[in-house]
């Protein structure tokens, strides 16, 4: 069983734009999620809890369903988010 901590602003699930792209940034490490709520322009985060792949990709599909968004990336345990974050810009090409 897996647990994944995803940022929320409201009752909305908070994604952010990179590069003309909308992403929502969730983790497995409940603290890291925390101290980078603003980062996600969040202001709480949902605890989820998934049994296996297939759970977990129906988890990730609902929410970019909600949130209208292009990419879910999950970090790992101490992951810092400032870094997928700044892997993020780097790495994604803009949409035209």
């Amino acid at each position: 069983m897996e647990t994944y901590f995803v940022p929320y602003n409201g009752e909305q699930v908070a994604a952010i734009d990179i590069k003309g792209r909308r992403v929502i940034v969730l983790s497995t490490d409940r603290d890291a999620l925390e101290e980078g709520l603003s980062l996600l322009g969040a202001d709480r985060f949902v605890e989820f809890e998934e049994e296996g792949e297939f759970e977990r990709d129906k988890l990730f599909v609902s929410l970019a369903e909600q949130a209208s968004c292009d990419i879910v990336v999950a970090a790992g345990e101490d992951t810092e988010l400032s870094d997928v974050l700044n892997s993020l810009e780097k790495q994604l090409g803009w949409v035209n």
